[in-house]
């Protein structure tokens, strides 16, 4: 592999095109919500839409890349996931390039931005944008950083609920009850998961003086926060069911109940004191936040 190859992979790996691909995804759905209502949208405006999303989700990752701080290399982050600053390196990926990459899309951001005004984007369509771009500043940046509060697992599952909000908008120039009924379940599902993401990492965290949820709170507590979060989910979409949702919408979604049933009982496991399976409970709980948004797209669509 030659040095082009591997920076181009240290890059991938940096800006995580898993969770990229969940956010488009994510946005979607909202756009699924306006196909099953019959409204008639461009599909360049959805692209474009899409576009700024993705860029302003990189920037963030490339920005938290550059105000994380490293691990120790004697007594590394325990992380399911490697950490954003594990892949700048001076021979690899440098800080500096970094930069010019970020301000690079940021400057691209620039553009798209204009061009959604050129191409007519309702002007609603631009408060949940704005909101995400806040949010996404706020939780990377430094010094002034959600993260460092405890309240950054927060401040991302609210904007994971702006995402479909944001599309529906974008493309009908309204809102509707059908959008919010999906964007609350998927907001609590995404907090679960950060709970989960953020277990392995406790210990060191608070060795080292990481302010985060769990650090704040306590393990225990962030553990019942993280069943809370299962439970609102549950209780939103049954609402929602007696509320109109589309049926086929609802019976979707149950079929990942078994994740959200696995979820569970990772957490009494781990309660009990028994050995964690740190990896299973992750991917479990990203899967059922995938599967969930999947099936309520797809009740949508067909």
């Amino acid at each position: 592999m030659n040095e082009h190859e591997s920076r181009l992979i240290a890059f991938l790996r940096l800006i995580q095109p898993g969770m990229m691909l969940l956010t488009t995804l994510t946005y979607c759905l909202g756009a699924s919500v306006a196909y099953y209502l019959g409204r008639r949208f461009s599909w360049i405006l959805f692209l474009q839409g899409l576009f700024i999303l993705l860029t302003l989700q990189m920037i963030g990752r490339l920005v938290l890349g550059l105000n994380e701080p490293k691990s120790d290399r004697t007594s590394p982050r325990p992380s399911i996931f490697p950490p954003s600053s594990a892949f700048l390196r001076d021979d690899l990926l440098s800080k500096k390039r970094v930069q010019f990459i970020a301000m690079g899309l940021l400057a691209f951001g620039a553009l798209q931005a204009i061009n959604l005004l050129i191409a007519g984007a309702p002007g609603a369509a631009w408060i949940p944008l704005v909101l995400l771009t806040l949010g996404s500043y706020f939780y990377s940046a430094e010094p002034v950083s959600l993260r460092t509060t405890g309240m950054g697992e927060l401040a991302l599952s609210l904007m994971t609920g702006l995402i479909p909000l944001f599309s529906f908008i974008l493309l009908t120039g309204e809102v509707h009850r059908f959008v919010l009924m999906t964007s609350v379940p998927l907001a609590a599902l995404a907090f679960a998961a950060q709970v989960v993401l953020a277990l392995p990492c406790y210990a060191y965290d608070e060795k080292h003086n990481r302010r985060n949820l769990l650090t704040r709170l306590g393990w225990q507590k962030a553990m019942w926060l993280h069943d809370l979060a299962i439970l609102l989910s549950v209780v939103s979409l049954g609402i929602a069911a007696l509320s109109g949702l589309p049926d086929r919408v609802v019976l979707g979604t149950i079929l990942s109940t078994p994740l959200a049933i696995l979820q569970l009982y990772q957490i009494r496991r781990i309660q009990r004191g028994e050995p964690p399976k740190y990896r299973l409970f992750a991917y479990s709980a990203i899967s059922l936040y995938a599967l969930t948004t999947y099936f309520m797209l797809l009740g949508f669509l067909f």
